[in-house]
């Protein structure tokens, strides 16, 4: 009898050993903590100890496969480890699917990290549970939410600038290879002057240096860079008065996004009008926007309202001078704003604008390759010709570079906008019709 149960104790622990050898060979992510709540961006790493020599880690979120990682990464206290920082509120098309990119919603999701030997040969594996939580509570119905600018003098914000313009699509075909077709990457310092009873006076300063790049070629001349100019803003971020200090018609970008200005809920909408002015790629847009509070979100650390804008408007523009202009259209897009209310400043904005228009013929020839475009195999000329004088109203340019050249064509500026009456010589060519889309983001430096 004692035997029996001896035995029957003996193989109990065995199996029981066993049973607990199988559990740990799961591998076990340094972070996220299982059960933890998350937010934006989540670091998911598994050490480096649990990868074997020129193996790699695939990592999966929600049965979904995300990436493969194949180099580890230093991390805190001296280790490797393999890492995937996953965008919880990076905007995605599944699999399979179409229609508009949706956010990772709020919930339970599971991440699940493989790890593979230098074959290929999956050797462990483990999950992790975690809960994101970007969006914040709101009361039934929501409570209103101060969305106005908190200036103060001495107040210095700095926000990068990037911008790209790509060709989508020639007559219907997408563009096979990348279809970014010019980037423009700056810097703008808004610098609070005075205050004023419900508004304040703010110096835009840009920074002296613009990265342009044509077609994947960094363009080596500097490109113009509106001189410093000063606003009157209210407290709704609108510009009550443009062109204090003599630069009646110098162009900027009007930073602040429009708010209420005082309490709002979800739901709420107002119009408003901005003009996009980035260096090299647009000058002096004027957009109309319709806003709507969505909602209360998590951005860059900060409660925010997030705001989505429907924007419309119509221009020209000039990506190679006397080259490569898209004809003056009809543009529609979209915004997405986060307005940090408890700190009263504007973390991030995103306009994207599209449209389809008609370009020179012979101009896609060169732009073409096979059924689909190859824009890559453009190569541009040197820049030529002399200084660029700015704009005949004095609009405030200065250090302006010719734009590249080409024979029987004179010295130009690179990329600008054009209005609806400038005057432009044209002989009438063949045209084919073209998708672009232009993107301008935003976003306060930390």
């Amino acid at each position: 009898m004692f035997k029996a149960a001896k035995g029957r104790f003996v193989f109990a622990v065995l199996f029981g050993t066993l049973l607990a050898v199988a559990a740990g060979a799961a591998i076990v992510p340094l972070s996220p903590a299982e059960g933890a709540t998350v937010r934006e961006t989540v670091r998911v790493a598994v050490a480096g100890t649990d990868v074997p020599e020129g193996g790699f880690v695939v990592f999966n979120v929600d049965g979904e496969f995300r990436v493969a990682v194949g180099v580890p990464k230093d991390v805190s206290g001296g280790k490797k480890a393999y890492v995937f920082d996953w965008d919880t509120k990076l905007s995605t098309v599944s699999p399979g699917q179409t229609g508009e990119p949706t956010q990772v919603a709020d919930g339970r999701h599971e991440i699940e990290v493989a790890v593979h030997d230098s074959t290929g040969a999956l050797r462990d594996s483990g999950t992790v549970s975690v809960r994101v939580a970007n969006k914040i509570p709101t009361t039934t119905p929501p409570s209103p939410t101060r969305l106005a600018y908190k200036f103060f003098i001495g107040q210095q914000l700095q926000y990068d600038i990037i911008a790209k313009v790509e060709l989508l699509d020639i007559e219907g075909r997408p563009m096979l290879d990348d279809p970014v077709i010019l980037t423009s990457a700056s810097q703008v310092t808004v610098s609070v002057e005075d205050m004023m009873p419900g508004s304040a006076l703010v110096r835009y300063k840009w920074q002296p240096m613009v990265s342009i790049q044509y077609l994947g070629q960094p363009y080596p001349e500097a490109v113009y860079v509106p001189t410093p100019a000063y606003r009157y803003v209210s407290t709704g971020g609108k510009v009550t008065e443009a062109g204090f200090g003599g630069r009646s018609k110098a162009q900027l970008f009007d930073l602040f996004v429009e708010t209420p200005g005082g309490p709002a809920r979800p739901g709420d909408s107002w119009t408003a009008s901005d003009v996009l002015n980035v260096p090299g790629v647009l000058r002096g847009a004027k957009v109309d926007l319709k806003s709507l509070f969505d909602s209360l979100e998590w951005e860059s650390g900060h409660e925010c309202a997030k705001i989505r804008t429907t924007l419309s408007s119509r221009f020209g523009l000039t990506i190679i001078k006397d080259r490569l202009e898209l004809p003056e259209s009809d543009m529609a897009g979209t915004g997405t704003a986060f307005f940090a209310y408890k700190t009263g400043k504007l973390m991030s904005v995103e306009y994207v604008l599209a449209a389809q228009t008609n370009v020179d013929s012979t101009i896609l020839d060169s732009l073409r390759s096979g059924q689909g475009g190859d824009i890559g195999n453009l190569v541009l000329p040197g820049a030529g010709g002399g200084p660029f004088e700015g704009s005949p109203e004095g609009g405030g340019y200065r250090g302006e570079a010719p734009g590249p050249t080409y024979p029987g064509q004179t010295s130009g500026p690179p990329g600008g906008y054009y209005g609806p009456n400038a005057a432009r010589a044209q002989t009438p060519v063949a045209e084919t019709p073209v998708k672009f889309r232009i993107t301008v983001k935003v976003e306060l430096k930390k």
